[in-house]
């Protein structure tokens, strides 16, 4: 098995935003940002998600594409998100 040891953000340019969503009750479109750095918090997270073994061999991934995006749709009674992601990653 492995263990995620780190990881690194290998996006061209390394945009602060991963994407779009829409907040409020006028759906104001508000990027999606990470409160530190996508490495920070990816690498935080996936520790959390899947602690390390003894036994586990640690790698490093590199994320070369993260993008979320959300869409609304609008019904008689209420508007519906439709999120989506693309993740692309090298380890």
């Amino acid at each position: 098995m492995v263990s995620v040891e780190q990881v690194v953000d290998g996006r061209p340019g390394r945009p602060a935003s991963v994407g779009t969503i829409y907040k409020g009750l006028n759906d104001n479109p508000a990027p999606v940002l990470f409160r530190q750095s996508l490495e920070t918090e990816l690498t935080a997270w996936l520790g959390q998600q899947l602690p390390a073994r003894p036994t586990d061999q640690p790698v490093l991934l590199c994320v070369r594409q993260l993008l979320v995006s959300e869409t609304v749709t609008s019904s008689i009674l209420a508007d519906k998100p439709i999120a989506g992601a693309e993740l692309a990653l090298d380890v």
